[in-house]
This record gives C-alpha cells, structure tokens and sequence, in this order.
C-alpha cells in the first residue's frame, strides 16, 4: 500500500544541535484524519489532541520502535542518512482506525521532537485484529543532509 512520508522542518535543526539523534529512541503514534500536517510543527505535544482515540487504543496508545539502524553517508555526494527499524505492532486483537503515524524522539533526554509523519492516504482500520505498520524494505526514509 502506498504512503507518503514527510519530514518535518525543525528535524534538521535538532539533528545539528545535537537534540535529537536518530539511533536513540523514536516513538510512533498513530493520528486521526482530524490531523494536518504542518511542517513547522516541533514537538509532539502541539499535535497530541488529534492522536487516536479508540477503545482498545488506550492500551497501546505510542509504540517504541525498536531495531533502530541510521546508516550515514558522508563520502558521496550528496550526503545522505538512512534511518530503519523493525515494524511496529499496535496489538493483535485492536481496534483501531488511522490516517497518519507520527515518529517523534522520546526518552530521557528529549523533548518529544517530532520527526516525520507518514500519511496512510486514507483511513486504515482493524477490528479485533493486528494493527501493524511494516516499513519499506529499503528503510523508513532516506534524505540529504544540508550543509
């Protein structure tokens, strides 16, 4: 099924500063179609209202990923990082209806910097069944890094 991935813009900031690091722990969550994609959006906390919301939600509200990899390529132009990781399960017997799935930083030392969002193009459902989100064998996303 196809998706579309977008960054958002403060990414490349945290990354430079140092806030963020891409090999530490991501969380997803997974949005309504209530949300909007706004590149100047920072911090998951000015967008948290329109995470989902359904009953057996609440028990698997945010997953971690896990199995994290960033591949960084600073010898051939233009430079590029490659971020993957394992697919994320939301529950075997969920249910559950999405358009977006938001990766922010999480942990200890973060502040919930938002990523990427990953728009699903439509709602995507389950029904006392797996909600899982399997990335692109070639990873989650590739992009240039600015000079």
């Amino acid at each position: 099924m196809e998706v579309e991935l977008k960054l958002y813009g403060q990414l490349y900031k945290h990354l430079k500063s140092g806030n963020v690091n891409l090999g530490d722990e991501l969380t997803v969550a997974l949005m309504a179609d209530t949300y909007s994609f706004d590149f100047t959006h920072e911090l998951f906390t000015e967008i948290d209202a329109d995470e989902v919301d359904d009953t057996t939600y609440t028990d698997y509200s945010q997953q971690i990923m896990t199995g994290n990899d960033v591949t960084y390529d600073g010898v051939n132009a233009p430079r590029q990082v490659l971020v993957d990781g394992d697919d994320v399960n939301f529950g075997n017997e969920v249910t559950i209806t999405a358009r977006y799935a938001i990766i922010f930083a999480s942990g200890a030392n973060h502040n919930q910097e938002l990523i990427a969002a990953v728009d699903f193009l439509e709602e995507r459902s389950s029904v006392d069944g797996v909600f899982e989100i399997r990335w692109h064998d070639d990873g989650i996303f590739l992009t240039e890094v600015p000079e």
